[in-house]
């Protein structure tokens, strides 16, 4: 059962959030940005260390709270519609609280109490890789001088990093055996994200798109490596309508550059 404490601390998390990107907000200056991140990280993880450092899953669930928070403020920062950027204040506000909201050890939960906390992990995972994609791209277009091929490198790293932690979130393995497909994925994101840097997008939708693809690709591996295989039937369907869903997107929604 949560605790005053708890609720306290998760007052405490989200009050933090919304006054950093506030600040970030009104001073978007680099020399100004910089030590604020540095003091909203820093005294997050502070925070989560004190009540949750017993984990098993500690070191992951610190990354995820740690890269969320610069996920949320490259964002932010990237964000050109003043009602996109308070509304992602608001939201990325309440989910960097909402890991903080439970009153013991993830690990001493029972398996259906588990699955609110991975699927959160899991999306707040995918928010992040679409967060650094659309950084990437966007510095390609801010600062076109530099090879971009360093950048698909950063972000095939990004993409099987991640996998990497998606995979160890469903599957009780060694990590040295899913290294092999963390590296296959990395590889065929970065060849994703060359061939996408073509095309005459805005980095936001280049963003939503790498990862669109980076997901369905992690997804279908994990499907090869669970017991039950991919079902084809179902999976095909999923597949269908996912690229009926991209051809209307690239057909009537955005706008080619």
């Amino acid at each position: 059962m949560l605790s005053i404490k708890n609720y306290l601390q998760v007052f405490f998390i989200g009050l933090l959030s919304v006054v950093c990107l506030w600040a970030i907000a009104w001073w978007p200056i680099w020399w100004l940005v910089l030590p604020i991140l540095v003091l909203w990280s820093a005294l997050s993880a502070w925070s989560y260390y004190v009540n949750y450092r017993t984990e098993i899953q500690f070191k992951q669930n610190l990354s995820l709270l740690i890269t969320t928070i610069f996920g949320v403020t490259a964002l932010f920062v990237l964000l050109e519609w003043n009602f996109l950027r308070w509304f992602l204040l608001l939201i990325g506000s309440i989910f960097l609280s909402l890991q903080f909201l439970r009153s013991g050890n993830e690990d001493q939960l029972l398996s259906f109490q588990q699955k609110p906390f991975r699927r959160l992990k899991m999306m707040l995972w995918v928010f992040n890789a679409y967060a650094f994609f659309t950084f990437l791209f966007a510095v390609n277009i801010f600062f076109p001088v530099l090879p971009f091929f360093i950048l698909t490198i950063i972000g095939g790293l990004i993409a099987g990093g991640v996998s990497l932690i998606i995979f160890k979130m469903y599957f009780a393995v060694p990590l040295k055996s899913l290294v092999f497909w963390g590296l296959l994925i990395g590889l065929i994101m970065i060849e994703l994200l060359w061939l996408l840097h073509l095309w005459p997008l805005g980095y936001l939708v280049l963003g939503a798109l790498a990862v669109w693809f980076w997901f369905i690709i992690q997804l279908f591996i994990r499907f090869y490596l669970s017991p039950q295989g991919i079902d084809w039937r179902r999976q095909g369907w999923f597949l269908l309508i996912n690229f009926m869903l991209l051809f209307i997107l690239l057909a009537w929604v955005v706008r080619w550059i």
